[in-house]
């Protein structure tokens, strides 16, 4: 079905190149080189003048009675340098069109421009004498148009409700030769003097990138996304908003794909309360880490230096232990971390089927168990997508019958008490469980390995650091040995396959 306003938009473009094409131009024969010898343009015409040697200027206004959009057009001339300048009121600049190139066009996207008169000022540098054209028209403007200048934080629109309207921009704008990214932007106060989270929808613009850029109220950026492809639509992650602040949003044309629509995009914002179950931007660092309130939260990697942080915090007075399931329809180009205070990450990359799981482990009452969200290291640039994700918490009560983790080295056992056993998990691929045995005596022992796990498990018996000896075996393996106290067993699977769909085991010290 086709998108009735992209159709309005063709109609009007479609008009503005027909009035382009079929009117016949007006010769400029007198010079309007000054504002006061401006000449005043028709509505909707083409112009056409001389260019001469050198440095020159023509301007030309435009008498609106009414607040209206305006596009202009001038063409591209061999060996000429032009650019278009907006003022208005009187001779105040709003912005400049500049390319800062030989023979290159010079175009004003629609523009929202105030009632009254607003001077057009063409300059030239040309290598030879020459002619130029140039066309312009104006048109109705949406609800809640952008004004231009709005390119910088310090020149944001402010915006009263939720909704903005604005135009797609060239993909540079230019400031004294100074090269920047076109972008317009918005500054909103809520209307709660309560910290709220924010996010933001923009509708798509055929062969346009939407971008959109959150702002503190000091211009500094805090997080950023970008649509999934040309013409698709973006709503963002949730953004923190502190209590009594303000905050600016800017919207940017990333990678246009020619040609481009004119047609105009849709920003509208929405608030909700902290207790929204979705991650809050930003939350890029341990110490601003998104906290998970209830038994999920949602989010989005945006980019592919985005990090999320997730923070679930135990607020039992016992431990407990933790099960983080992450799920995505792309999780295979993203990794779950699991990280503990003073202590390395633990990698859950292709830790189960469809989806990363981290099991088994251990958080103290009042302790905060913190996740890491990024895109796997080895993925292509090219192959990424912005991806969506939930992570989920499944809590039960600390026994001694679980493995916990992190128990990957010697000096991080866990305990394995005689006439005992543990169920625990191979988890991630290359997962290593040590164990110290808790005996009274030296003692006639068997260690059980169960499991229906597809690798050949290793089992290996340490003592004061030193491998006393080991046994391997496919899934089950049963090894009888003196054992004395405090000696160390070492559990792990080799060849263990990516996304295994069966991790579990149970490891016992029984009677032989």
């Amino acid at each position: 079905m086709y998108n009735l306003r992209l159709v309005k938009f063709a109609v009007l473009a479609g008009l503005m190149l027909s009035g382009a094409c079929k009117p016949k131009p007006l010769k400029l024969t007198l010079a309007h080189n000054s504002a006061q010898t401006a000449f005043d343009l028709p509505i909707d015409t083409v112009v056409q003048g001389a260019i001469s040697t050198g440095e020159s200027v023509v301007f030309l206004r435009v008498r609106l009675a009414q607040p209206q959009m305006l596009r202009a057009e001038l063409p591209a001339v061999r060996a000429v340098d032009s650019s278009i300048t907006v003022f208005h009121p009187g001779e105040r600049e709003l912005f400049t069109i500049d390319d800062n190139g030989s023979s290159l066009p010079e175009e004003i996207y629609p523009v929202l421009l105030p009632a009254g008169d607003t001077l057009l000022r063409l300059r030239f540098r040309a290598e030879e004498p020459a002619e130029f054209r140039f066309f312009y028209r104006v048109f109705n403007p949406p609800s809640d148009t952008e004004r231009e200048p709005n390119n910088t934080p310090e020149t944001a629109n402010a915006i009263t409700g939720m909704h903005a309207t604005g135009f797609h921009g060239p993909v540079y704008a230019f400031a004294d030769k100074e090269k920047n990214r076109e972008r317009d932007c918005f500054s909103k106060s809520p209307a709660t003097n309560d910290a709220v989270l924010v996010s933001a929808k923009l509708t798509g613009v055929e062969g346009v990138t939407g971008a959109v850029s959150f702002h503190d109220a000091a211009g500094k950026e805090i997080h950023r996304e970008e649509a999934g492809s040309a013409g698709a639509a973006l709503e963002t992650s949730p953004v923190f908003v502190a209590a009594g602040t303000s905050f600016i949003i800017c919207v940017a044309s990333a990678r246009p794909v020619p040609p481009s629509s004119r047609d105009y995009y849709d920003l509208t914002l929405s608030f909700s309360d902290l207790s929204h179950r979705g991650e809050a931007e930003p939350n890029n660092r341990p110490e601003n880490a998104s906290r998970i309130t209830a038994d999920s939260l949602t989010g989005q990697i945006s980019t592919q230096q985005d990090v999320d942080y997730l923070v679930w915090v135990n607020k039992r007075d016992y431990p407990v232990i933790v099960n983080a399931t992450l799920e995505s329809p792309q999780v295979a180009v993203l990794r779950l971390e699991a990280v503990r205070k003073d202590d390395v990450a633990l990698v859950f990359e292709d830790s189960a089927v469809a989806q990363e799981v981290a099991e088994n482990i251990r958080v103290e009452a009042g302790e905060q168990l913190l996740l890491a969200l990024r895109v796997r290291p080895k993925l292509r640039k090219k192959d990424f997508k912005p991806a969506a994700y939930t992570v989920k918490i499944n809590e039960s009560q600390f026994n001694d019958d679980s493995e916990f983790e992190n128990n990957g080295n010697a000096a991080r056992a866990d305990t394995l008490v005689d006439h005992a056993q543990k169920w625990g998990f191979i988890n991630p691929p290359g997962d290593v469980d040590f164990y110290r045995l808790k005996v009274d005596a030296p003692v006639e022992r068997q260690l059980v390995f169960e499991s229906k796990i597809p690798c050949k498990v290793r089992l290996e018996h340490l003592r004061a650091g030193k491998t006393i000896a080991g046994n391997t075996a496919l899934s089950n393996v049963k090894y009888s040995a003196l054992f004395e106290k405090d000696d160390l067993v070492r559990v792990q699977c080799v060849g263990q396959k990516p996304n295994p769909p069966e991790r579990a085991y149970r490891l016992a010290l029984v009677e032989p």
